[in-house]
């Protein structure tokens, strides 16, 4: 290869790579396709873990040029609606629900944060992608899904894991800008849901109102912010969710783009 570049984020579920190869065996067949797995591997240690998109050939007089680029394994749960039936599942926690859609395309799913209570009923709605499904409930429980290097499912907290060396300037750090934006933020955060209780099919049941409600310390101004709530709500799925509106807009809110030596934490 020629130039290579991989984009991992927390604000997508699935990487991408794109690299760029010149051609030294013209006579050949060129032998990568859209649908082949790709590894990508630097120091022999693992990037990334998934499928080739696209690739785009370019010619021009003796030289012959080939671009590829691909996504994680898990885009395929980005893209695709699910086949699973009956596609609702009642007293199913994230991750039970998560491995059965996820189980069709090869791809594990792995825990590592705590991804709350089960839900009273957990339904696909219908032209709604496996991701966008997943990605719903994960923000009612307040966790996040990203992908791992060998392309499974991964449900994480904000923060985890931490870097052994860190960013330190005057050793690791090539160069840094930062960003701080508070247009998005909130001096107060308030989840609004109801759950039913009690009633039947004649006399009906009552909608117990239901609030959780979180600060930001930094944000002087009375802006609020009123969230509903998605489905049956609890009093600790709401507190938790209000909690975690606040830290993840805080955290959007200050961006540090730093370059560093070299693509790995040495340890």
């Amino acid at each position: 290869w020629t130039e290579v570049s991989v984009t991992k984020s927390l604000e997508s579920l699935c990487g991408r790579v794109r690299a760029t190869f010149t051609d030294r065996w013209p006579d050949e067949v060129w032998g990568i396709v859209p649908g082949d797995e790709i590894k990508v591997l630097v120091g022999g240690k693992r990037l990334m873990t998934g499928y080739v998109d696209r690739v785009a050939s370019d010619v021009a007089g003796d030289s012959h040029e080939i671009a590829i680029s691909g996504r994680d394994k898990t885009a395929d749960l980005v893209d695709s609606s699910s086949s699973v039936k009956p596609g609702s599942w009642k007293n199913r926690k994230l991750d039970a629900v998560a491995k059965i859609l996820a189980e069709p395309f090869g791809i594990k799913v792995r825990v590592l944060t705590d991804v709350g209570e089960a839900f009273d009923t957990f339904s696909i709605t219908a032209g709604e992608t496996i991701y966008e499904a997943l990605e719903e409930k994960a923000r009612q429980r307040a966790v996040l899904m990203n992908t791992d290097n060998d392309g499974n499912l991964v449900f994480i907290e904000v923060g985890t894991p931490v870097l052994t060396r860190g960013v330190e300037y005057g050793k690791n750090v090539l160069s840094a800008s930062t960003v701080y934006d508070h247009s998005n933020r909130f001096a107060f955060y308030t989840v609004k849901g109801q759950r039913s209780t009690g009633g039947d099919r004649w006399t009906g049941g009552t909608a117990t109102q239901i609030f959780g409600e979180a600060l930001d310390p930094l944000i002087t101004r009375p802006r609020e912010l009123i969230i509903k709530a998605e489905g049956q709500a609890t009093y600790s799925s709401s507190q938790k969710r209000a909690q975690w509106e606040a830290v993840n807009r805080a955290g959007k809110s200050e961006i540090v783009d730093v370059i560093v030596q070299g693509w790995r934490d040495p340890n």
